[in-house]
């Protein structure tokens, strides 16, 4: 705006000028956004944030401070394969280079490359019991009873889904892509509740000594199932935990009640 142009304004009547310089205002603010630039008069609420000029942060200097011991990734104390690593011609021009004058050793810790499922074929003999009168076999510890996945594989993907809590349609991504093994979301599931079946009497036990502990800490979270409220219960000790989810209203489920039964 020019000299004239604002004595101009000022001789108009009152609302005329307040109209004016209100028209004249927005058009800076759009010729602002447009140009990339703001307004010394444009409140800091009102400047986007992109056109904000970054924070002044001083730069940390990386690793632990002074007179503290530092952290990094240990050598490993077994190697168990060894490579040599020679050129014939430059990485950088591509010429022809003389012989090594210079060495020096780098320690490099991967997962083997897994390519295919490791499939074992079990021959159980079985032999005759004149105690028992009929013919037993061996017990199978490598899989559960009459299964074809291996325990370790059930274990480690439970492991995956319960504790670091990935979801089954992940983990069979995970299998299908990193292990190459094929397997479905309800073969998964089925070999979960295999496994459960048979830790659930080592589980109540921990039940049975928990409810016998003298000291006990209780905790309850909401929990649904199917679309129906539950209460998700965790009782703990210096050593155990039991979890324990139940329909029971809130009000009618005590720590106490709990601990006086011995059905759990």
């Amino acid at each position: 705006m020019t000299r004239d142009e604002a004595k101009a304004i000022l001789a108009l009547p009152q609302d005329k000028a307040v109209r004016a310089i209100l028209a004249l205002a927005e058009k800076a603010d759009k010729y602002d956004q447009i140009a990339g630039a703001v307004s010394p008069t444009t409140p800091s609420g009102m400047t986007p944030p992109y056109l904000k000029p970054p924070p002044g942060r001083r730069k940390k200097r990386p690793g632990r401070k002074k007179g503290h011991p530092g952290i990094s990734r240990l050598r490993p104390q077994e190697v168990d394969h060894f490579k040599e690593h020679t050129l014939r011609r430059c990485p950088d021009c591509h010429g022809p280079v003389k012989d090594s004058i210079k060495t020096y050793k780098r320690y490099v810790e991967d997962i083997p490359p897994i390519e295919k499922p490791d499939v074992t074929e079990h021959t159980l003999h079985g032999s005759w019991c004149s105690t028992c009168k009929k013919v037993v076999f061996p017990i199978l510890a490598d899989a559960l009873p009459n299964a074809m996945i291996g325990l370790r594989l059930v274990v480690f993907t439970a492991w995956l889904h319960y504790l670091v809590g990935l979801s089954v349609n992940n983990i069979v991504k995970i299998l299908s892509v990193v292990c190459r093994f094929k397997i479905s979301a309800g073969g998964l599931t089925q070999a979960w509740t295999r496994l459960a079946y048979l830790l659930q009497p080592a589980y109540e036990h921990i039940g049975e000594r928990i409810s016998q502990s003298g000291v006990l800490s209780a905790d309850e979270t909401g929990w649904r199932l199917n679309g129906v409220t539950h209460w998700l219960w965790c009782f703990t000790t210096k050593t155990l935990c039991y979890y324990l989810i139940t329909i029971l209203p809130k009000s009618t489920f005590s720590c106490n009640n709990w601990v006086a039964s011995s059905n759990i």
